[in-house]
């Protein structure tokens, strides 16, 4: 009986063929190593979700940021939108709800990879949305009234579903892949860099590019 103990214990201790064994205090770097890599492809995704949802729906930015420390992990950093642009309501409104779809797009991409959002990294778009949505009419009709904050709520749950939708479509779910590993590797890309990655390898032209945006709207 005590032989068979110390063939089971001696069996238990020996390490399993084919897996490394990690010393205790090489572990928790590791692990931190890893959370650290997990992190960055995470936001790297987010901020692609953003940067290339702002690019078919024209809403022009300056680059697209990826960082391992500070409390800001990434940013898209935006241009102004010509006023020349927002003359007519149907106009103001379609700015209005495409910059609703560009602020989901992270965590619509996040949930896509990862299966879920981090609600915390989050939280700033949701409320970006939201403002926009509650806005929306006032900013297509002046005169009309600001929507109530839980008739806003419920548009931005079916807003951020249809954003979930437009990033899962083949060709745009590939471009959102091809920017965030880019980001991954180079921490900050241009709005011209971002807009070659959403043409691919084969090089499409700026017309086949406008095709692309137009059959991707939500």
């Amino acid at each position: 009986m005590k032989k068979r103990r110390s063939e089971a214990k001696t069996k238990a201790t020996e390490p399993v063929p084919g897996h490394r064994t990690v010393p205790l205090r090489d572990r928790g770097r590791g692990s931190a190593a890893r959370r650290a890599a997990l992190l960055r492809e995470r936001t790297a995704y987010h901020e692609a979700g953003h940067a290339v949802v702002a690019l078919l729906l024209e809403l022009p930015f300056i680059s697209v940021v990826v960082r391992t420390q500070g409390r800001r992990r990434g940013w898209v950093e935006m241009k102004p939108f010509p006023r020349w642009r927002l003359r007519s309501s149907g106009a103001r409104v379609a700015y209005a709800f495409a910059h609703v779809t560009c602020s989901l797009a992270g965590a619509a991409a996040e949930a896509i990879r990862f299966g879920s959002y981090e609600a915390g990294s989050c939280s700033g778009d949701m409320r970006d949305a939201e403002r926009m949505l509650k806005l929306a009419p006032h900013i297509a009709w002046p005169r009309r009234p600001d929507l109530s904050t839980e008739l806003a709520r419920q548009l931005l749950n079916a807003e951020l579903f249809s954003t979930f939708k437009f990033l899962r479509r083949a060709l745009v779910w590939r471009a959102v892949r091809r920017v965030a590993v880019a980001l991954v590797e180079r921490r900050s890309l241009t709005q011209a860099e971002v807009l070659r990655l959403v043409r691919g390898p084969s090089g499409r032209s700026g017309r086949t590019t406008a095709a692309l945006a137009r059959r991707s709207r939500p």
